[in-house]
């Protein structure tokens, strides 16, 4: 039976490292203080989304997306999506704290065939890699 497309739940807090609701390829190692400044700011931690997909980019499409409580209901505000149309992307994305989910989806329901893949790193530690998957 076909398995569920992958997606990955993200909590990032102020003096935590990312902590992904599934275990990392290799242990979190950075601790991010708050930053203290005249005004005050948001804390951010910054990535990259990598995705390369395999001879058929039309098929792919992801979000990452930002959950937020609204009158105590999670509601979801996409942060960003892609539907790359060439072999490669790489997207730079800086977060405030807060909790994240990151799908990616396959039209045709192969996944990223190697030598495709994705990933997704905040603050220089791997929160979610893979390729191929199977969807709906």
């Amino acid at each position: 039976s076909p398995s569920e497309p992958p997606s990955l739940s993200l909590t990032l807090r102020p003096s935590e490292s990312p902590s992904p609701s599934e275990p990392p390829s290799r242990p979190p190692s950075v601790s991010l203080p708050p930053t203290s400044s005249i005004a005050p700011t948001p804390l951010l931690y910054c990535g990259e989304v990598t995705i390369v997909t395999d001879e058929h980019p039309y098929e792919t499409t992801w979000t990452l997306s930002r959950i937020v409580a609204v009158d105590g209901v999670s509601d979801v505000e996409v942060v960003l999506e892609g539907s790359p149309e060439e072999l490669g992307h790489e997207y730079v994305v800086c977060l405030e704290s807060g909790e994240y989910e990151f799908s990616i989806f396959d039209s045709f329901g192969d996944g990223i065939l190697s030598p495709g893949y994705y990933s997704m790193t905040i603050d220089g530690v791997m929160i979610v890699q893979g390729g191929e998957f199977e969807s709906e």
